[in-house]
């Protein structure tokens, strides 16, 4: 009776233990999605997939930790856009101050990506309701990182998380060995 015991217990551990390793092996996708930046032309998240980490933080011209979160990021953006940083800040002003953000966003001297999230339709796809939020993806768009709120000090975990996921630059000049023959080219 107690090796019958056993046993099933042996069994339901090792169950546990293969669906918590499937858990940590599953990556989110980030949802693809289609909105209009601040210029009115329509930018699909995809398009912004393959050369290295995708930042999408969603913010609001009324929300002071939201603009120095942003600040933040245009220092880390201008570090590593040439990398292959991408990033997108998703505007949540409602109708009554969405007239505002092309002139806050010049002022501010904002050069990555904006556009506005009209309905909240992404933000609430997403969850969440309070800003801002900020996600990070790979270059395949797997979610690799999440936050919520801004503190000061904040954008030194994402520009670790960042370096983290920058895609390998390629090797090249005039001495690239092919490391599987040994063969050096010129």
């Amino acid at each position: 009776m107690f090796n019958k015991i056993s046993a099933k217990a042996c069994f339901l551990i090792l169950i546990m233990v293969v669906v918590a390793l499937a858990d940590e092996v599953k990556k989110e996708t980030f949802p693809m999605f289609e909105l209009e930046n601040i210029e009115g032309q329509k930018i699909k998240f995809q398009d912004f997939l393959g050369t290295g980490p995708v930042v999408i933080t969603f913010w609001a011209t009324w929300c002071k930790p939201c603009i120095k979160e942003l600040d933040k990021i245009q220092l880390i953006y201008d570090e590593f856009m040439d990398k292959g940083l991408q990033v997108i800040a998703v505007c949540e002003d409602g109708p009554r101050t969405k007239n505002k953000v092309p002139s806050f966003v010049k002022r501010k001297g904002y050069t990555f990506t904006l556009c506005y999230d009209d309905n909240k339709t992404l933000q609430n796809l997403l969850g969440f309701s309070d800003i801002p939020e900020l996600f990070m993806t790979d270059h395949a768009g797997n979610v690799v990182y999440h936050h919520f709120g801004y503190k000061t000090g904040d954008e030194n975990e994402l520009r670790e998380k960042i370096i983290e996921h920058l895609m390998p630059e390629p090797e090249s000049g005039p001495d690239c060995m092919d490391k599987s023959s040994g063969v050096i080219y010129e």
